[in-house]
């Protein structure tokens, strides 16, 4: 076994079988979060994996009881009040896309072992994988959340999910937000295989040493999109029809960020280069920064429904924690209103009182 090298968030080391692991864990975090570091060191551990002899692949996992939990809200919701010009934040939203896709491309087999709960970031970076094994745990979350935070996935996600699944199926879990559990993760093949906690490096590590390989299916030449893709398709038409429709009756326009993913959708899959479909989807999420909705939703949704729910110093007011919202009449965002909810553990009860009452 060789010596191990420490990244800011991570660390490298390759065992006597040939298999690097490389373990993340981010300082002083209860969980992993998606840091500028961490965008760098994936880079970085994507260079060293090439250029090491010894290693035939590499397995990814978490030193923490969960995974990944996605992006860091508090540093998110900055993005808007740091006045970044177009090209400023288009080159900052970029740098984890060029990780990853270094990751994919480094002429080795990789393959990610989830632990616990991946969203956002953290289900992007498996997705960049060749491989992907998660404990076998109904309580362990799957998802891409980000329209819920007035942003869309923008570490590949709007692009490497509809290749893997179909435009229709990545859609539906995009514009949604919603959360999976493994097994229907395995079911409409997000993941390869699901396994008990014990056996997850084990399975990974095996893939890595007798099937190991180092291409994705988007980058073969002759790839197509499964279900298809292109505007010119009948089907394809079709559904772009109906999924426009959804956006402007579920969330009227007011919101930018699901007509924004549907670009990221449809644009990206009708190239056929990955590094092209990126930058199309970097475009769309670095605008989506720059926009106000996304540090509002961010801030009253999550960053001060946290706050409003610490419990008070002795000698407060006592409150109790949200657990229900109430909505009386029509509620033209539902779907976000769902999502949202559903992030934050409260529960969504709606009534629509005719206006005849």
């Amino acid at each position: 076994m060789t010596d191990r090298i420490t990244f800011d968030t991570m660390s490298y080391q390759c065992q006597d079988n040939g298999v690097a692991l490389i373990a993340i864990n981010v300082k002083d975090r209860s969980v992993n979060v998606l840091t500028p570091e961490m965008h760098q060191d994936f880079g970085r551990v994507a260079d060293h994996l090439a250029q090491d002899e010894k290693a035939v692949g590499a397995v990814i996992y978490s030193a923490k009881s969960s995974f990944m939990a996605g992006g860091d809200l508090n540093r998110i919701v900055r993005y808007y009040d740091q006045g970044r010009t177009p090209k400023e934040a288009y080159e900052q939203s970029q740098t984890y896309t060029q990780s990853l896709r270094k990751l994919e491309t480094c002429g080795k087999p990789v393959a990610v072992a989830m632990n616990g709960t991946a969203l956002g970031g953290g289900l992007e970076l498996a997705l960049a994988c060749h491989y992907r094994v998660v404990v076998d745990n109904p309580k362990i979350l799957l998802g891409l959340p980000e329209v819920t935070l007035g942003l869309l996935p923008g570490g590949g996600g709007t692009q490497r999910l509809p290749r893997l699944i179909g435009l229709e199926k990545a859609a539906g879990l995009i514009l949604s937000g919603r959360h999976i559990n493994p097994e229907e993760a395995l079911e409409i093949g997000i993941v390869d295989a699901i396994t008990p906690l014990k056996t997850l490096l084990e399975t990974a590590e095996k893939w890595i040493l007798e099937k190991g390989n180092p291409t994705q299916p988007w980058d073969v030449r002759g790839f197509k999109v499964p279900g298809g893709s292109g505007l010119n398709q009948m089907a394809i038409g079709q559904l772009f029809q109906k999924l426009t429709l959804q956006v402007s009756v579920d969330f009227k326009y007011n919101y930018p960020a699901p007509i924004a993913a549907l670009r990221c959708l449809f644009n990206g899959t009708t190239v056929s280069n990955m590094d092209t479909a990126l930058k199309i989807e970097t475009k769309e999420f670095s605008a989506l920064t720059r926009d106000p909705v996304a540090r509002n939703m961010i801030r009253t949704l999550f960053l001060n429904k946290g706050t409003a729910d610490k419990k008070p110093k002795d000698g407060a007011a006592s409150h109790k924690s949200l657990k229900t919202v109430g909505l009386i009449g029509e509620v033209p965002y539902k779907g976000l209103l769902e999502a949202a909810c559903s992030k934050s553990d409260i529960t969504l009860v709606t009534e629509n009182i005719s206006k005849d009452v």
